[in-house]
C-alpha cells in the first residue's frame, strides 16, 4: 500500500496542473510530525473543507485529548494550571 501511496504523490509533483511540494520529516525527529497528524486521516475537497476538518482536529488535540507528557491533562489544562502557578509580575521602582 505504502508503495502504490508513494507513487501516486509523486505523480502529483509532476505533470500538468497544480503542484505538490513533498515534504518529509528530518531522520530521528519524529515529532516534526505531530504538525501533520492529522492530516494522515483527512481527505479534502475543497480548501474550506481543510480549513474545517484541520479546526476541528485541533480543537480535539488542544481541549479535549489528554497528553501523558503533561500529565494527563490536555494542553489547554496544562496552559491554565501553569498560569495559576505563576507569580503575579511586580513592578520595581
Amino acid at each position: 500500500m505504502t508503495r502504490v501511496v508513494s507513487s501516486s504523490a509523486s505523480r502529483c509533483t509532476r505533470g500538468p496542473g497544480p503542484r505538490v511540494r513533498l515534504h518529509f520529516i528530518d531522520p530521528g525527529k519524529p515529532v516534526q510530525n505531530a504538525y501533520i497528524e492529522c492530516l494522515n486521516e483527512s481527505w479534502f475537497t475543497t480548501a474550506a473543507n481543510a480549513r474545517a476538518t484541520i479546526e476541528a482536529w485541533r480543537q480535539d488535540y488542544n481541549a479535549q485529548r489528554p497528553h501523558n507528557s503533561l500529565g494527563d491533562l490536555t494542553p489547554d489544562e496544562s496552559e491554565q494550571c501553569t498560569i495559576k502557578q505563576a507569580p503575579e509580575p511586580t513592578l520595581s521602582s
